[in-house]
């Protein structure tokens, strides 16, 4: 394997989920080019030993391919973090009643969209009319009308 490829493999290794211009930045300071980050993750996804994820509306993502590892995706609507997950085993997800008569299956990938964690705990910390932020109504130093009163 090629060094460019193997520095590749390097970054996703140790940050999965990332876009091929956060590579391909990461990279730049040991002398690879754009072209050749993107021409590496192609051909890496190709052999079959990265996966390019891709959500809708968004870069695609790179992780790395582990032979056995059937998991899936959580995709924050507000940060637009990525995080694995597994559906449970044995469940089938193959389609019945197909349209396409004759398709034939070869992988599935799917993607749970909603509000992470850290996000929920953001937006309940701004909606919270207890919070310690000076200017909250709660606190009396916005008046009814909108305006400022004095402290």
């Amino acid at each position: 394997m090629t060094v460019p490829r193997l520095l590749v493999l390097g970054v996703i290794a140790t940050h999965p989920h990332v876009d091929a211009g956060y590579v391909a930045r990461t990279l730049r300071h040991r002398g690879l080019s754009r072209q050749t980050v993107y021409g590496n993750l192609d051909a890496l996804v190709a052999a079959k030993l990265l996966r390019r994820v891709e959500p809708a509306d968004s870069a695609a993502l790179y992780e790395l391919r582990i032979e056995g590892d059937d998991h899936h995706h959580l995709m924050c609507r507000h940060c637009r973090r990525l995080f694995d997950t597994a559906i449970v085993p044995g469940v089938d997800l193959t389609p019945t009643g197909s349209q396409a008569p004759g398709f034939r299956v070869d992988g599935v990938d799917v993607f749970f969209w909603g509000v992470c964690g850290d996000c929920a705990a953001e937006r309940t910390r701004v909606d919270d009319p207890t919070r310690s932020d000076p200017a909250s109504p709660a606190r009396g130093l916005i008046g009814s009308d909108g305006g400022t009163r004095p402290s």
